[in-house]
């Protein structure tokens, strides 16, 4: 189970639907935040106002103050000034004066950072407009309402009647300067106001994120996931099942990429086994030459000397007989381990210089032509290499069979410090390098057989002083082991 819910944590869609739910959570917190500040800045254009309506508020609350029996009191009626500032200034803060006026506009008490002194008529201190509004009040000839205004040099003036049942019994004024609105205020007003609906609205921003980052993120995974199964089947070598997907955003385009790749290594794939199945009929093309092709050319020269005695004298007859017996079967084994792709039958059970040995001697035997052979035998190549070497002479004793007219040949397998060299020398008329150049598949199919190891061959003939076939492999680390063949 916990498994399961790791794999599920660890999944792309897991990781797609959670991006795009806090994706939508932040879009909207920063949406909501930008609201709240709408809020706070309309306030602050509007903290005049906000003064204003205060005020208003107070002016009716004033009116018992003024009405009291035995007259009006000025310390109760500053105690009260001074309460509602000290209210006041949790929200605005400025520099001035809260006044309260009786009807011919005398000063009964003032509070703030530069109170008014009381019995002194507040419109000796106002600018000719403002006096001439707040007499205007006094009298009731301006609006219940009150009248804010704004100076030039940023002062406000705020003054509102304070009436009982129609008669104006004074008036509140403030004086304010350099008014400022608490930062926290906006916030806090907006965020108490709204919460309920900011947490319903980040509750349905966060579901709906949920929502379409899951049905997105569905469609995504799918077209990966058919990315991902086409490529086992290309792991697996098939390269016919292609991405089926023609959306042209940038995984439309992954895929047919993905598709022209397939392509493309079907074709390679196709040209590789064709090229394979060349290289292996050119293979088995030298096989056929340098083993059957020789040993019946040998049986060949068996039959047309048995054929010869035959005509002469049946003395000898029966060992040219044998012999061309011991050919066919060999020919036979030879053919057998081409098609099943074996080594030649030659190397089986034996050691290597004994294979080369013996191959020399039945040669020897079958062309009578005098043979020796020089070789440590406990000289081990990797078996590739030994294959390569053993067609080489056959092909090399063949040619010298057919054309050198040699009475004696000289086969030595020499181990030098970097390579190993198997060198077939003959007393025979021998021939003109430059004429046989490129000419014949034997001289082709003994450097072919050489080539894949990085070795070489090498021809001297000067007629008629016979000719010498030196060919050379590189030596690897474990060619001094001394590995016997005898129970393969």
């Amino acid at each position: 189970m916990e498994k399961r819910s790791s794999r599920l944590f660890h999944s792309l869609q897991w990781k797609l639907t959670s991006s795009y739910t806090l994706m939508s959570v932040l879009v909207w917190s920063i949406v909501i935040l930008l609201l709240l500040g709408a809020v706070w800045w309309g306030m602050e254009t509007q903290k005049a106002s906000l003064l204003f309506i205060s005020l208003q508020g107070r002016a009716q609350k004033a009116v018992p103050l003024l009405k009291q029996p035995g007259g009006v009191k000025g310390a109760a009626l500053e105690q009260w000034l001074q309460e509602w500032h000290a209210n006041e200034s949790s929200t605005l803060l400025y520099e001035g004066s809260i006044s309260i006026l009786n009807q011919r506009g005398e000063i009964l008490a003032s509070v703030g950072s530069s109170p008014e002194n009381a019995g002194s008529s507040l419109a000796e201190r106002l600018s000719p407009r403002d006096a001439q509004i707040l007499q205007a009040q006094l009298r009731g000839q301006e609006s219940p309402e009150g009248v804010l205004n704004q100076e030039e040099q940023g002062q406000i003036i705020a003054m509102v009647p304070i009436i009982d049942k129609q008669q104006v019994l004074g008036a509140l004024v403030v004086q304010a300067r350099h008014l400022q609105l608490l930062p926290w205020l906006g916030f806090g007003f907006s965020l108490v106001l709204f919460l309920p609906f900011v947490l319903l609205f980040l509750f349905c921003a966060g579901l709906t994120g949920v929502i379409s980052g899951a049905l997105t993120s569905r469609r995504l995974v799918r077209r990966f996931q058919q990315l991902s199964q086409k490529a086992e089947l290309w792991s697996q070598g098939d390269f016919s099942s292609l991405v089926n997907d023609l959306s042209e955003d940038e995984l439309g385009q992954l895929s047919r990429r993905f598709n022209m790749m397939a392509q493309q290594l079907q074709s390679f794939v196709k040209t590789r086994q064709e090229l394979a199945t060349s290289q292996e009929r050119e293979r088995m093309a030298r096989e056929l030459h340098d083993s059957v092709k020789q040993q019946v050319f040998a049986l060949y020269m068996q039959i047309k000397g048995a054929k010869a005695m035959l005509l002469k004298q049946r003395d000898g007859l029966l060992p040219r007989l044998e012999q061309a017996e011991t050919l066919l079967q060999q020919v036979q084994e030879d053919l057998a381990g081409l098609i099943y792709e074996l080594r030649p039958a030659g190397l089986a059970r034996k050691t290597f210089s004994q294979a080369l040995q013996d191959q020399l001697e039945q040669w020897s035997q079958q062309t009578g032509i005098e043979a020796s052979f020089q070789g440590d035998e406990a000289l081990s190549l990797p078996p590739a290499q030994e294959d390569a070497l053993y067609r080489l002479l056959q092909e090399a004793l063949s040619n010298i069979a057919r054309h050198s007219a040699a009475s004696c040949v000289a086969v030595k397998l020499e181990k030098l410090p970097d390579k190993h060299c198997l060198v077939i020398s003959d007393n025979g008329q021998g021939f003109d390098l430059a004429s046989r150049t490129g000419k014949g598949l034997g001289l082709l199919s003994m450097r072919e057989r050489l080539e894949p190891f990085g070795g070489g061959l090498h021809i001297q003939s000067t007629p008629p002083k016979g000719t010498t076939v030196i060919a050379s492999v590189p030596s690897g680390k474990s060619d001094q082991a001394n590995v016997s063949k005898a129970g393969l």
